[in-house]
């Protein structure tokens, strides 16, 4: 039900204007029927002003029809959805590079291996493994040594950043509503949640030698109609016509011969916060997950022991950036992994990571590790979410290394995967930050 009322609040509100056009529209035509009836039957009113109420009733019944016109197309539109198969990127993704300006701040691409690519026929309502396809992600290893030793961070709201990201999607809604409206359905069909709660995400790029880090409030249909869907098209079963297209707007600029991505302060995607982190028990084991139907990504692959985004309602009393973000790794761990206690006494998380997912127009995603105060026997999956628990033991850093070498085998989430690097190399380095997380997980 949720659902429901979350996809119809954000569509009238994007759609508002039309709306209420609309309703004006019915509202003078009910009027103006009204005023002719009446002059009508008055025998002493003159001809004319019955001229002028005829003229009247005529543009009302105009603006009224063209309303419904514009109805019946959109639903012509929803009909021809149904037979529709989202399709992923015409973009070559391993040829994105970090533009000049993150090539400065250290970043480089990673190849985070095979990432299983779900296409989902919306008509025959079955799903297939269609490929496999490479994932790609972008990380500086300076920028993680500067968050794990820089905690005093502050955020400052951007709101500028948020308006630009609602101009955006209000300009291109009959191109990008229809994506909703095919999500929606498909999340009907299946049972998955598709609610439109309100997240933290990232204004401006992380800059080095900086106290803040600029965010703003967007809700996850925002990033559902930017970060996911760009680069993607709906594609007919019918006869392989392309119903609406957003790959033209993937993030990236060409420079000379180079294909770059756009930093997050000059792209117009709404860049929500993501967040995960990797649970090691008091009795030292290394918990992980497999994600199961009802998500809406990484269905079937092992994920973090809590994974998910930063909701606004997170965000710190203090404005902490890293309180704000291990707060809310804290809290979807403890969703995950024990469905019910307070997730402040779950044990103490350390932010360990950065990266910006490429695939979803540069998606900002943060890493951690958590060490928790319960023993492995007392963790349970929540079957809402997750299944199929895998526990590893790890009594040192240096088995926690070999360990990890021995994950990147297995069929990994792109988030599980970057956390996994960037916890080892917190292990690998001698940076005080890092060996103060190192004495803290095995001390």
């Amino acid at each position: 039900m949720r659902n429901f009322f979350d996809y119809t609040r954000y569509v009238f509100s994007i759609r508002k204007k039309e709306q209420l056009t609309f309703m004006m529209n019915v509202v003078l035509f009910i009027i103006a029927i009204q005023g002719l009836i009446q002059e009508w039957c008055e025998v002493s009113t003159a001809f004319r002003m019955n001229r002028a109420y005829i003229l009247l009733i005529i543009g009302s019944i105009f603006n009224f029809l063209w309303s419904l016109y514009g109805i019946y197309g959109e639903y012509k539109q929803q009909s021809i959805l149904k037979y529709g198969v989202l399709r992923k990127e015409n973009i070559a993704i391993g040829e994105i590079e970090p533009s000049s300006v993150e090539k400065l701040a250290g970043f480089e691409k990673e190849l985070c291996g095979n990432t299983i690519i779900c296409e989902i026929n919306a008509n025959t309502k079955c799903s297939k493994m269609a490929n496999v396809s490479l994932d790609y992600v972008m990380y500086s290893k300076q920028i993680n040594q500067y968050l794990i030793n820089h905690q005093d961070l502050k955020i400052e709201e951007n709101k500028a950043k948020e308006q630009q990201v609602k101009t955006f999607i209000r300009a291109n809604k009959e191109r990008l509503l229809p994506f909703l409206t095919w999500q929606y359905r498909i999340s009907k069909f299946y049972g998955k949640l598709f609610f439109n709660d309100q997240k933290l995400c990232l204004s401006e790029d992380i800059t080095m030698n900086e106290q803040t880090i600029k965010c703003h409030k967007g809700g996850y249909y925002d990033t559902f109609l930017t970060n996911q869907i760009c680069g993607k098209h709906i594609q007919s079963t019918n006869d392989d016509t392309v119903i609406v297209d957003a790959t033209n707007d993937f993030p990236i600029e060409k420079k000379g011969n180079h294909i770059c991505l756009l930093e997050v302060t000059k792209s117009e995607m709404n860049n929500e916060i993501g967040i995960s982190t990797i649970g090691i028990t008091s009795d030292n084991y290394m918990v992980f997950w497999k994600q199961n139907v009802q998500a809406q990504s990484s269905e079937g692959l092992l994920v973090p022991t809590g994974s998910g985004s930063c909701d606004w309602i997170d965000l710190a009393a203090n404005r902490n950036f890293h309180q704000t973000l291990t707060g809310a790794m804290q809290r979807e761990l403890c969703e995950e992994s024990m469905g019910k206690g307070n997730y402040l006494e779950i044990g103490d998380t350390y932010l360990i990571g950065f990266f910006r997912w490429t695939i979803k127009g540069g998606k900002p995603e943060f890493v951690g590790v958590t060490k928790m105060n319960i023993s492995y026997t007392e963790i349970q999956g929540n079957k809402k979410e997750v299944y199929k628990g895998k526990a590893i033991r790890v009594d040192s850093k240096e088995e926690l290394v070999k360990q990890i070498d021995e994950m990147f085998k297995e069929k990994l989430s792109t988030p599980l995967y970057m956390n996994l690097l960037c916890l080892k190399e917190c292990m690998e380095s001698m940076d005080e930050g890092s060996i103060k997380i190192q004495r803290i997980l095995f001390d």
